[in-house]
Formats: structure tokens, C-alpha cells, sequence
């Protein structure tokens, strides 16, 4: 939000699954709101990204901004996406519409801005 670049400085890919906390939230409440008494449990969903790509994702939602990538140096991989297959099964069964990434980092964005952080 105050246009310097984005930078990721892990030496190996992370990966993670990205959802608007409001899509996330949604189904958070429907599904307390059963009362079936059983646990439902999932993860995030979302489409696996690795942070350079999500970098990118927010460059061009909010952007545009530089994003700069250490160069991967390690085989690691840091993969925490969450089961995104059981977590749109919940989505649909609940009539919960996915919220898209960008309208997603947007919204995190005007979020950020209401309280004062970043620059216009």
C-alpha cells in the first residue's frame, strides 16, 4: 500500500490456499448455526499459490507494484493449502459463493486503507 515493492525473501517455495475472510467466515456461522451437534472439521481452500504468485496477484489487484523473488535456493517446500476439494464441498452444500482472489485482496486493501495504513 505505500507502492514499495513486494518482496519474498524465503530461499524455498511456500505455497498456501488463499480465501477471503468473509467466504471463510460465512461458512464459520452456517455451520455453528446446524446445531446438528457433530464437528465439522476442514481447512482453508482456496487455489494453492506460491507467494510469488500471490505477490503478483496483489501487484495487480491493488497495483501496480514491483515484486521481487529470492532466488529459490533450497528443495524445501512449505505447502500449506488445506484440503481445497472439501472445502468447496462445504462452500456449495452451504450455497456460499467463493469469493474471488482479487476482490478478496481488495477488499484487505480498502480494510488496511479505513485504518490509516498505506498511502492512496
Amino acid at each position: 500500500l505505500n507502492h514499495r515493492p513486494i518482496v519474498v525473501r524465503a530461499p524455498h517455495q511456500v505455497i498456501r490456499g488463499n480465501v477471503a475472510i468473509r467466504e471463510m467466515m460465512s461458512l464459520v456461522l452456517t455451520l455453528l448455526l446446524e446445531r446438528t451437534g457433530e464437528v465439522t472439521r476442514f481447512d482453508t481452500g482456496g487455489e494453492p499459490l506460491e507467494l510469488e504468485a500471490l505477490a503478483q496477484a496483489v501487484s495487480e489487484a491493488i497495483g501496480p507494484v514491483a515484486v521481487e523473488r529470492a532466488d529459490i535456493t533450497s528443495p524445501r517446500i512449505d505447502h500449506y493449502a488445506g484440503n481445497g476439494a472439501l472445502y468447496d464441498q462445504l462452500l456449495a452444500a452451504n450455497g456460499i459463493d467463493r469469493v474471488p482472489l482479487d476482490e478478496a485482496i481488495c477488499e484487505t486493501a480498502d480494510y488496511l486503507h479505513s485504518l490509516g495504513l498505506g498511502r492512496a
